[in-house]
């Protein structure tokens, strides 16, 4: 009789040890940014941070409070100051919001890091997402000499609902307020182990994560872009927007999202298309150059096949406005949004603007979100301390002769010779006047090769071999 009940009592104990523990499944999402403490008595080692996570509110879990790591037995807990309904397209999602706030000890490199146990699960590309901790993290250099980091961003929430078998556009819609240069790169989600209750022990990727064929992401402007998703599920992904200034890797934030992907009702479909774009400076990826007071009228029209609900725009530029000058016109298939903008001279600086209209339709019920990434570059100033536009002036009525493009140019330059003069060169001058590169010019198109230097705008000028200038102009390098 002993034994059986030992026997009993052993099979009992194994049962439950195979029992996989219940899990809190709700997280979808999250974002980390921080800035420096930019008040009247401002403390340059004192940083101040916002999380956001998306939570799916068919879950029973929830956080009311959130615990950030800020290095080896540093840690700060923070009450949620709000829980708001953010979207009913995909299942209902909820987005909460913490504020941290931490003085460092000294100058250095610091990584803030939120962790929590409660992943959802049942994500397509990544197997036992529930068994892998939620992970975002965000570096940073607190710098004695450059103590300022001004607010990073992100002005627009992830669209969490795609359509199977149409393209989905979603912008990370990120800035910077110190015009620091912004680059994005798709990553493997994260997850974190900790030590004890007090530090993260190391970040990792994620096991078992594969990125589905056709996603990409601009590094310039950060659309995210998956190409007609063909799989009905939720999906996972992370991108880290880098920070440089001075060409100097400065800091990094990131973004977790799920998308889901909802089958296509009706054959739906939905696009963007600029509708003057004759009128405008506009080039292939949608960059328009604008100049400092002249003033420029925008024309887009996002077009569907379901119900129009709503046309919304988010821009850097008008982050404390309440409003973004566009007027919006319903049309018999959409809505047509004119925006008018008048740059001002406080706009000029080498880093783009970004500039995203959001589209909404409704299909049997489901709202369907889209995304059109526009970039607005104001070109910044060209000289300063009395220094005269260009090195040179090219005698009358040889302008033309040659062609050079492209404006802005990046890493090479093309001049087109139209022949009548077979022995020139061309010379590139930095603001002070100073030759930063020349080279001969063939009798047909010469490709040249830009040497590394900051962005901005340069001068050149076509030269004979007796130094007669035939062209002068001026160029932007990025």
């Amino acid at each position: 009789m002993a034994k059986s009940i030992f026997t009993l009592v052993c099979c009992l104990f194994f049962s439950l040890a195979l029992i996989k523990p219940v899990q809190a499944t709700h997280l979808l999402g999250g974002e980390l940014t921080y800035q420096s403490d930019t008040t009247a008595s401002a403390n340059p080692l004192r940083y101040y941070f916002k999380l956001r996570t998306y939570h799916d509110a068919n879950s029973a879990a929830d956080e009311p409070s959130a615990t950030l790591y800020l290095g080896d037995g540093v840690k700060v807990t923070s009450e949620r100051v709000s829980k708001v309904t953010i979207s009913n397209s995909c299942g209902v999602i909820f987005l909460s919001t913490y504020y941290f706030e931490y003085t460092f000890p000294g100058p250095g490199q610091y990584r803030a890091v939120y962790h929590s146990p409660n992943r959802t699960n049942n994500i397509v590309n990544l197997p036992d997402s529930d068994e892998q901790a939620f992970t975002i993290a965000a570096t940073f250099t607190i710098d004695a000499f450059d103590p300022i980091n001004r607010p990073h961003s992100f002005l627009a929430i992830p669209i969490p609902c795609a359509t199977q078998n149409q393209t989905f556009r979603h912008s990370l819609a990120t800035f910077d307020l110190d015009g620091d240069s912004l680059a994005y790169e798709l990553i493997t989600p994260l997850k974190g182990i900790l030590a004890g209750d007090n530090y993260i022990r190391f970040i990792d990727n994620v096991k078992g994560y594969t990125l589905p064929p056709q996603v990409s992401i601009n590094a310039r402007t950060g659309e995210f872009i998956w190409d007609k998703p063909v799989q009905v599920g939720r999906y996972s992904f992370a991108v880290r927007v880098n920070s440089y200034r001075n060409k100097i890797l400065v800091g990094t934030m990131m973004r977790d999202f799920v998308v889901t992907v909802v089958p296509n009702p009706d054959n739906f479909t939905h696009s963007f298309s600029i509708e003057n774009r004759s009128e405008l400076s506009i080039n292939d990826e949608n960059q328009i150059f604008v100049t400092a007071g002249q003033p420029v009228k925008i024309k887009v029209k996002y077009q569907t096949t379901g119900q129009a609900k709503n046309l919304e725009a988010y821009s850097e530029l008008f982050f404390k406005s309440a409003t973004i000058p566009m007027d919006t016109i319903a049309t018999q298939d959409g809505i047509l949004a004119e925006i008018t903008l008048t740059p001002e001279e406080s706009w000029r600086r080498s880093q783009p603007y970004v500039l995203v209209l959001r589209g909404v339709s409704e299909v049997n019920g489901t709202l369907i979100q889209q995304d059109f990434t526009l970039t607005l570059v104001a070109k910044p100033p060209l000289v300063s301390g009395g220094i005269g536009e260009s090195p040179g002036v090219s005698e009358p009525g040889t302008n033309g002769l040659f062609t050079a493009y492209p404006n802005p140019a990046r890493d090479f330059v093309w001049v087109k010779n139209k022949g009548e003069f077979p022995r020139t060169r061309y010379r590139l001058y930095n603001a002070l006047q100073q030759v930063i590169l020349q080279t001969k010019l063939n009798a047909g198109t010469t490709r040249i090769k830009l040497p590394p230097v900051a962005t901005g705008i340069y001068f050149y000028q076509i030269l004979t071999d007796s130094g007669k200038v035939l062209q002068s102009g001026k160029i932007l390098i990025e």
